[in-house]
């Protein structure tokens, strides 16, 4: 698996964190608790995209995306 698959897989596997928590929030509400975390879904889902943002940052940097 060369650079920008391994990149491009960590984007998949982000983006579908963010749905999982998404799916949450649809079936529990922004503030519902994780029971295990005690996390709202709110905290999650803003954690999750903040894997994202993290991800299309390197996309960025590696020129595999260009900034707008």
């Amino acid at each position: 698996m060369n650079s920008t698959q391994k990149s491009l897989n960590e984007l998949t596997q982000q983006c579908s964190k963010v749905s999982r928590a998404c799916s949450k929030i649809l079936a529990w509400g922004l503030e519902g608790i994780d029971p295990v975390t005690g996390k709202t879904n709110r905290e999650l889902l803003e954690s999750e995209l903040g894997g994202v943002q993290k991800v299309i940052e390197i996309l960025v940097e590696t020129k595999l995306l260009t900034k707008r």
